[in-house]
């Protein structure tokens, strides 16, 4: 019997932070499971159409590896049928930004995809789905972004040092018996504070 099924080439997008690592959720835990599906769908996954990013930017243009997708799929146009990664968080946080990525992949014939949350194109309540899931994530960010902001001003506000010391000063962190950190606070670098009083004519 003749197979007419036309094969369905797809690119794999593989997106993680630092704290996501730790979790087990690694760019090569994700393209494991991406690959895993693919082959039990029956998909192509396209020569060099393994797209890996370890890039916290929320900006689609301050993304290295998508900026490369999106001018790949430029350079091969009608060969790239769907984007696939794991969850729409991956795909972006900005509920905002995202769905004019979604139409202008769309516009090029590439279905964006999550292997874990599918959207059917075909149903008229898509552009719904997809605003539940990037709403979620994009909730989610300005919470922890919230949090840490309200942390700063926390530790501020006890006269602690909050971030990186500035020029000319060193990060210190006092521990208790088990090492365990109590607090941090910041001191005079006496090296590199050195040329800067020299520089100000202290």
């Amino acid at each position: 019997m003749r197979n007419d099924r036309k094969m369905i080439n797809v690119l794999i997008y593989c997106r993680v932070s630092t704290d996501e690592q730790r979790k087990g959720t690694s760019v090569d835990v994700q393209e494991e499971m991406l690959r895993r599906y693919c082959a039990y769908r029956g998909y192509n996954i396209i020569e060099r159409g393994e797209f890996k990013e370890d890039e916290s930017a929320k900006t689609f243009d301050k993304r290295p590896v998508m900026q490369a997708i999106l001018k790949y799929i430029d350079t091969h146009k009608g060969q790239v049928d769907k984007l696939l990664f794991i969850r729409w968080n991956r795909f972006s946080r900005d509920s905002i930004e995202a769905p004019s990525v979604i139409k202008k992949l769309r516009s090029k014939g590439v279905e964006p995809n999550a292997t874990e949350e599918p959207v059917n194109f075909k149903s008229t309540n898509w552009p719904s789905q997809i605003a539940q899931y990037l709403g979620q994530a994009h909730s989610d960010n300005l919470g922890r972004s919230q949090a840490t902001i309200d942390g700063i001003y926390g530790t501020l506000e006890k006269g602690k040092c909050a971030n990186k010391a500035p020029r000319g000063y060193v990060n210190k962190h006092f521990n208790d018996e088990k090492g365990i950190t109590l607090y941090k606070y910041v001191e005079i670098d006496k090296e590199k504070a050195a040329p800067i009083k020299k520089e100000k004519g202290i």
